[in-house]
């Protein structure tokens, strides 16, 4: 255990020198990091088809909260407890991220890997935009293209009917929409999340208690929405994919969390654009999907902001 928590520590102490290092920058970089994270982890859900996704999000918020509690007992430390202010923060951070697993799990079981990242990708604008009335953040011209430029791009991608000649979409059938919308939901609850995130921030609570209580809250919850839905005794190799997935889904939370100590929300959450990139790479890689013409331009348009971003952040440095 000692040899465990030297190890922790010794790790733990590199993120330490970055931060010190590239204090203005850093946050940029976990957060693109995490966005990586997070597009393989979505991969891994595409390969367990036959496991329940409420089923899925129980055991990731099972091994997100069992993580940050062993770190703490390696650390020698008990689970924080803040004030009650900062605990009903805490437990609604959970509540957020309960929905917008739940409704991620369920709609990458319908949309394609790429389509569904893309959408997802729509979280940073919205979040632009929540920042500034729940944080009183500053609402630029440039976050207004941001956001112009992520609705126009999803409207590609999503192809409503409205827009778009039956004839012209290349998937029309009504699971796909079902899993777009859904995904779309849970864009908006991590667009929250984010909000919630950087209130920890601010409230000095730090990456390991907010994962805690996070994962605490999802644990309890799943298993109402698995009443529903029910469950399955996995295989071997499908409790390995799911150790895999418990893995990264921690890797890219903790990463994620952790970005949004360095400033603000608004801002660093519009690198969550760079997770399209890395989503249809993986989509074209690994599952051989084959994107159409217009969620290709569609996605460019999305991955476009993160030039635009750190265009703006380099002309304002000099």
């Amino acid at each position: 255990m000692n040899a465990a928590a030297h190890l922790t520590e010794k790790l733990l102490k590199i993120p330490a020198r970055l931060e010190k290092a590239f204090p203005n920058d850093i946050g940029y970089f976990y957060n693109i990091l995490s966005q990586f994270f997070y597009s393989t982890f979505q991969l891994m859900i595409k390969t367990l088809p036959t496991v329940p996704s409420f089923q899925l999000g129980w055991f990731r918020s099972t091994f997100l909260m069992l993580s940050a509690y062993s770190v703490f007992r390696m650390r020698g430390q008990s689970v924080p407890v803040k004030s009650p202010k900062v605990n009903t923060i805490l437990l609604l951070r959970g509540l957020t991220g309960f929905l917008s697993n739940a409704l991620l799990f369920y709609g990458l079981r319908y949309a394609p890997l790429g389509e569904g990242i893309v959408v997802m990708e729509m979280y940073p604008a919205i979040a632009a935009l929540l920042s500034v009335f729940l944080l009183g953040e500053k609402y630029t011209l440039t976050q207004f293209l941001y956001t112009i430029f992520c609705i126009a791009g999803a409207a590609l991608i999503i192809k409503p009917g409205f827009l778009f000649p039956a004839d012209e979409l290349t998937t029309p059938d009504a699971a796909r929409y079902i899993g777009l919308i859904s995904i779309f939901g849970s864009a908006f609850t991590v667009a929250l999340s984010v909000v919630i995130v950087r209130k920890q921030a601010l409230s000095k609570v730090d990456t390991l208690t907010g994962m805690f209580y996070t994962g605490f809250v999802q644990m309890a919850l799943f298993p109402v929405a698995m009443l529903f839905q029910g469950a399955k005794a996995v295989t071997l190799v499908e409790f390995g994919k799911m150790m895999v997935l418990g893995v990264l889904g921690m890797i890219a939370q903790y990463m994620f969390n952790h970005s949004l100590h360095f400033g603000d929300a608004s801002k660093i959450s519009l690198m969550g654009y760079s997770e399209m990139i890395f989503g249809y790479l993986l989509d074209i890689v690994v599952l051989g999907t084959q994107p159409d013409m217009f969620s290709i331009i569609g996605s460019i348009m999305i991955f476009s902001c993160v030039f635009v971003q750190m265009y703006d952040l380099s002309k304002k440095r000099k």
